[in-house]
């Protein structure tokens, strides 16, 4: 068995009040040791079930193997270094403080471990989060998005009785850079799809535009449009759309 070994830093004063015995001290001292060591064990134990949960959660398999046998320019991940992040579980348990990388091109979470990469079973978490230059980017699988799986994950920048989320997707094309001959013919690319879960189930894509907005939410538009003056809200910035959807959110309720 496996253990993190955490230090904890104590300060105790040296001096003995002269109302009390030296058995007392020697008692307090064995005491104080008793409780660092049981608090080690439970950190320790913390940890090694931390890490237990992410094994059971895995798909079965030896580690990631980098494969040379396609040659490629660009990265399949959303961010190419790996990320301390937090991960979700169906059953609602989390695991923080894990090292993550999201494959964008396979549409799945990996995790690091003693510096070899294993892949998460989707089917066993609910979603992930991993903080990137000091903003916290959040993932969220098992919805009921059209045209994908429930496996499929998806950014969330806002989640209430609507959503607004945003699928990263990466794929191959042929290189227009290569040259005839050249072992470098492919390389991937990326498109971003954000679009709206509405309350009813259904999915409708968001362009970001006032237009776009104006034609999914013609009913509370003056409303929004207003609200959007008012704010300054950008339709480009992820930050303005969270507060715009949650203003919006709390119209489509009132309206209901």
């Amino acid at each position: 068995m496996e253990f993190a070994l955490v230090k904890i830093n104590s300060v105790y004063s040296t001096e003995k009040p002269t109302d009390y015995p030296l058995a007392f001290f020697i008692n307090t001292k064995s005491m104080t040791k008793f409780f660092h060591l049981f608090a080690l064990i439970l950190l320790s134990s913390s940890c090694y079930a931390q890490f237990e949960l992410l094994q059971d959660s895995r798909v079965p398999g030896a580690p990631l193997q980098v494969s040379n046998s396609v040659e490629y320019s660009g990265s399949p991940y959303y961010i190419n270094e790996w990320s301390k992040g937090i991960v979700t579980f169906a059953n609602g348990q989390q695991v923080k403080d894990v090292d993550l990388r999201y494959n964008a091109l396979e549409d799945h979470l990996e995790f690091q471990k003693d510096g070899n990469a294993f892949i998460l079973d989707p089917s066993k978490i609910s979603g992930f989060e991993v903080r990137i230059s000091g903003i916290n980017h959040r993932f969220a699988n098992g919805l009921s998005v059209s045209g994908f799986s429930a496996a499929a994950f998806f950014r969330v920048i806002y989640q209430g009785k609507l959503s607004l989320l945003v699928k990263h997707t990466k794929y191959f094309a042929n290189s227009p850079s290569a040259s005839y001959g050249s072992s470098m013919y492919r390389e991937i690319q990326s498109k971003d799809m954000t679009m709206i879960l509405l309350s009813d189930g259904t999915t409708v894509p968001f362009k970001r535009t006032k237009k776009n907005l104006k034609d999914i939410f013609s009913s509370n538009f003056e409303s929004i449009d207003q609200y959007m003056k008012k704010e300054g809200i950008s339709l480009k910035e992820d930050s303005d759309l969270e507060k715009l959807f949650a203003f919006i959110d709390s119209l489509e309720n009132q309206t209901k």
